[in-house]
């Protein structure tokens, strides 16, 4: 159990590393209509789904779509942390957190130069 944690918590550094640097290099396409173009053009190498979704049509048409055109989904818990990974929050002064917009769903197009080899393998073996 505790290992299966460790798992966890190293993927999601290391996802929230890759969504940060795709997102800083313009390399990441959020949200429903961006990432359904990245994928239909065959530009995706990832996609990203919060479990949590409000919008179940979403869920299915990603799914729908990704299975279709052969791109790996990782789901995620929350849509509120995609989202403070993708820099949609107001921090205080103290930098802390106040308020997070939700993202349901983004797509990597392009894996950032800043990652090992190991890290994108460990990222792809997870989904």
């Amino acid at each position: 159990m505790a290992e299966e944690n460790a798992t966890q918590q190293e993927l999601s550094v290391t996802l929230k590393k890759a969504i940060q640097q795709a997102n800083f290099g313009g390399s990441l396409s959020k949200g429903l209509h961006e990432t359904c173009k990245a994928v239909e053009a065959g530009k995706a190498k990832l996609v990203v789904l919060a479990d949590n979704c409000d919008n179940k049509d979403i869920v299915a048409l990603v799914k729908a779509l990704s299975k279709e055109y052969q791109v790996p989904v990782l789901a995620i818990a929350e849509g509120q942390t995609l989202g403070e990974w993708l820099g949609f929050a107001k921090y205080d002064s103290e930098k802390v957190v106040r308020k997070t917009r939700k993202c349901s769903v983004a797509a990597i197009r392009e894996f950032p130069d800043e990652l090992s080899e190991d890290e994108v393998k460990f990222i792809m073996t997870s989904v």
